[in-house]
């Protein structure tokens, strides 16, 4: 290239810079702005996270200073002489004030009954003063638990809260000690190093929304809604805060400090602190400016930089205009001939030292450069291959091709491909990374940067390899888990069975060792019953003779009285009929026997019971016979049945409390003798109906029955293949119904 050429480049050169100048300031402010955005946003972020933070730090410290006072009262209040309000109770509570003087204004001793029995720092006009109607005397009364107040004004005459632990002597209630805290000391312990200009309020509020501290004294006693002007927005405000806890929102108050501001600028961190059986929050209200406010600067001394350095620019270039006068020398196009030798060779050393295959295609894909990498690998593999085989597969000479066309046709900026190769017998990975270069002229070519991946594939293989063995170990793993599990859940299904195979077998035995006992009692009671029946005979004997005789004595000889004397003599022989019945019923209960062929006559049975039974019934209960006008006889064994109505009988007559009635039916109904034994006593519930002829069960109090009787009669009764119904109804009575089959 000659000097005259070198002097018109050097001048178009110059002409476009000049013309980019503006272009690029533009484009500068445009990035700058985009920039100083970004970051404002982000510090706005971060800024909203910090002052969360401090909410959170500030809420806990608020948290541990109630929740330490509590246990520090709830210890001290169980000495003797607090509890006895002794001289040395009063002073220990002037020692628990100056120990904590710096937190507390006062600490008082509360009676039963809400007077003030003592305060200190002493102040006369309190002592006996009745704050028994302020609301946290009056919940402390009624829980008897330690309660934090709401902001209150205090006897002594300054705003606080208060926070009373009950006292008890021997769990006797017996008054409360109170310390009270100004509500400002708490604020300015955990809440005033907040405040860092006047545009940054820090609260704390109650769970009813009380203003407790406020960096804004104005606000201090009024509830939230009041410092809002009850806006709508400050509603919403509180019910998200009750649902998040913790968190950023939107301010609905624009007046802090007697400074009015953009509400859409203002915001309020705040977080929730539980307080006992309520929950406090610490509110921070900051505005969106205060952050733009400390970038302002940075961005102003910036712009001040910026400018500065495009003013250099453009006498930099103004300079250079005038250095092109230069260049018509000799030396400088010498100079500009050696530097740009250093900077070619700086490249070729950068390019044949880099690990990697680099090389340059022009716009016709034809190529341009290639490193040394390059050069050595086409080297070795002609080589070994002088047959002319090529470096890659026609497979990914085409992907490669296609690439470069997608970059020289403006459709892509950048490619990336990975294809495998065979390179002196070795398998490679290679990863080519296709971009576009500006080349002279203003035509494009394509660059390329190509890495050998092979390792990488090889851990990625080896990892896949890992993994599906990893898989496979824990599908086997799993599976045996399965199957051990299934093996134990056969066994823990056969323990089960087997445990209710016992209890039931358990069960058995027990009702059969009851029947078998009570078997054992009936034969007792059958022998002595025989015994009784036997001795009663002979002096029944003896008196129905002597009335016998003194019948004819008097039908011989005569009486004074006659009919007094008849009198007496019917009243004797309606005594001796009445024992006869109950010598004969005796007899009948007490036989035993295991035939189930006698001929058993229902009426007679049922007879003989009730004479056992008379005095149960004597005064009491009404008992009705309605038999049938047949003779109701059936095969069976007369002792066990004699036992059946017997328990049948008596469970009506215990059903009933006071005065009632017993009805007593029998009919026939086809080849089935049936007896309804009904009465109106209590009646059994639907609960208990179906369990009435279950072993043990009884509706008695305990030791009044063995729950046995109806089962026992159940039994019975199928053995003489018959049935047993019972129907009843609470309050109303029952009915039971037995049905026998009849004899041949």
């Amino acid at each position: 290239m000659g000097f005259p050429s070198l002097i018109r480049l050097s001048e178009n050169s110059l002409s476009k810079r000049y013309f980019l100048m503006p272009a690029m300031l533009f484009v500068f402010f445009l990035a700058f702005n985009w920039l100083y955005r970004d970051i404002k946003n982000n510090s706005f972020n971060d800024y909203s996270s910090e002052q969360v933070l401090l909410a959170q730090t500030a809420s806990l410290g608020v948290s541990s200073f109630i929740n330490n006072y509590i246990s520090n009262l709830s210890f001290v209040v169980k000495d003797e002489d607090i509890v006895s309000f002794s001289y040395k109770g009063k002073l220990s509570m002037q020692r628990f004030y100056e120990t904590h003087k710096n937190d507390l204004t006062a600490i008082t001793r509360v009676d039963a009954n809400g007077t003030i029995l003592y305060t200190y720092p002493y102040v006369k006009s309190a002592i006996g003063s009745d704050i028994s109607q302020q609301e946290h005397v009056k919940k402390i009364h009624a829980t008897k638990k330690p309660v934090i107040s709401n902001i209150f004004k205090s006897v002594q005459g300054y705003y606080a809260i208060g926070i009373h632990v009950p006292i008890f002597k021997q769990e006797e209630f017996v008054g409360s000690m109170a310390i009270l805290i100004p509500v400002d000391k708490i604020g300015e312990i955990f809440l005033g190093q907040i405040k860092q200009n006047e545009r940054i309020n820090a609260s704390l509020i109650t769970d009813n929304y009380t203003v407790i501290y406020c960096t804004d004294k104005s606000h201090i006693g009024k509830t939230y809604l009041e410092t809002s002007e009850f806006d709508d927005k400050a509603v919403e405000l509180l019910n998200f805060i009750e649902a998040n806890n913790s968190g950023i929102e939107q301010a609905v108050d624009n007046h802090y400090n007697n400074i009015e501001t953009d509400l859409d600028d203002t915001f309020v961190a705040f977080d929730r602190v539980p307080i006992q059986s309520s929950k406090w929050t610490v509110l921070i209200t900051f505005q969106k400016s205060n952050v733009s406010a400390l970038l302002l600067k940075y961005r102003n001394r910036l712009l001040v930089i910026f400018t500065l350095l495009f003013i250099g620019l453009i006498f930099y270039l103004r300079s250079f205009t005038k250095a092109q006068n230069i260049l018509k020398e000799e030396v400088k196009r010498k100079r500009a001939e050696t530097l740009l030798k250093e900077s070619n060779d700086r490249f070729n050393s950068f390019m044949d030292n880099t690990p990697m295959y680099a090389y340059i295609k022009d716009s016709k894909l034809n190529h341009i450069y290639e490193n040394k990498k390059v050069l050595e690998l086409r080297s070795q593999h002609n080589a070994d291959n002088p047959d002319g085989q090529k470096l890659f597969a026609d497979e990914v000479y085409t992907r490669l091709h296609a690439a470069d066309e997608q970059i020289l046709k403006g459709k892509k900026d950048y490619i990336e491909l990975e294809f495998k190769t065979k390179i002196n017998g070795k398998t490679l990975w290679l990863r080519d990374l296709k971009f576009k270069i500006n080349l002279a002229e203003d035509k494009i070519g394509v660059a390329g940067a190509t890495f050998d991946v092979t390792r990488i594939k090889n851990y990625e293989s080896e990892l896949e390899e890992h993994k599906f063995n990893l898989e496979k170990l824990v599908k086997n793993r799993t599976k045996d888990l399965e199957s051990a599990n299934k093996k134990l859940e056969n066994l823990n299904q056969e323990l089960v069975d087997q445990k209710e195979e016992l209890e039931t077998t358990l069960e058995s035995l027990k009702e059969a060792q009851t029947r078998l006992v009570q078997s054992e009692k009936m034969a007792s009671l059958g022998i002595l019953t025989a015994g009784i029946s036997h001795e009663i005979n002979n002096p029944l004997h003896y008196l129905s003779g002597a009335h016998f005789g003194l019948q004819s004595y008097l039908e011989k000889y005569g009486s004074q009285d006659k009919e007094k004397t008849d009198l007496l003599l019917s009243s004797i022989q309606i005594t001796i009929d009445r024992i006869s019945s109950i010598v004969k019923g005796l007899n009948e209960f007490s036989k035993e026997s295991t035939d189930f062929n006698e001929d058993c006559n229902i009426h007679s049975i049922i007879d003989n019971c009730l004479t056992v039974m008379h005095n149960e019934h004597l005064f009491k209960i009404d008992i009705t016979r309605e038999y049938s006008k047949d003779i109701i006889s059936i095969n069976g064994n007369k002792s066990k049945l004699y036992q059946a109505f017997f328990n049948v009988l008596l469970n009506a007559l215990q059903s009933i409390n006071d005065k009632g009635r017993i009805i007593i039916n029998t009919s026939l109904e086809k080849s089935y003798a049936i007896i309804e034994v009904t009465d109106n006593g209590t009646g059994i519930s639907e609960s208990d109906l179906p369990k009435v002829t279950d072993p043990f069960f009884t509706t008695k109090h305990p030791g009044q029955g063995t729950g046995l009787g109806l089962s026992i009669t159940y039994s019975i009764i199928k053995d003489h293949k018959g049935d047993l119904i019972f129907e009843s109804k609470i309050g109303i009575g029952t009915k039971v119904i037995i049905k026998l089959p009849l004899g041949n």
